[in-house]
């Protein structure tokens, strides 16, 4: 028990220091050639990025697709944070939530570790407190 909640401390801490790196520098790869958009990617996710913690709808979706895909090649997969993007998406209150976005989280984001799930939560309350200055909603 003492190690599950040391685990957990430790994944919580991981977790919203992650959520609130607001630099997409920080989630780039090198681009090594390997696929011909890399670059082009990188400096779409460049500019979506800062969108993101604005409200942008667009933005949040091409980030957590980012994130979770990797953009062919340009940017460190982190499964758990682009999931919790989409979970701010999901509570965000946007008029443009749809089914592409339920779709997106039950196609990708359920099949997680106990300990990637307490991560993927840690981190969308943290983004959606930065973001929207107030907690992520319980019932999500």
């Amino acid at each position: 028990m003492k190690l599950h909640a040391l685990l957990s401390a430790a994944v919580l801490t991981f977790a919203v220091g992650s959520a609130q790196a607001q630099n997409a520098e920080d989630h780039l790869r090198i681009c090594d050639g390997s696929t011909a958009f890399c670059d082009s990617s990188q400096q779409q996710f460049k500019t979506w990025f800062p969108r993101a913690y604005q409200k942008d709808y667009q933005g949040q979706r091409n980030v957590s697709f980012c994130l979770t895909d990797g953009c062919d090649g340009a940017v460190q997969v982190n499964k758990p944070l682009g999931c919790a993007w989409r979970l701010v998406i999901l509570a965000s209150g946007s008029p443009k939530v749809g089914s592409t976005d339920t779709g997106f989280f039950d196609s990708r984001c359920r099949k997680f570790s106990e300990a990637e799930t307490l991560q993927m939560k840690s981190q969308a309350d943290a983004l959606f407190r930065q973001i929207y200055r107030k907690p992520l909603p319980k019932r999500l």
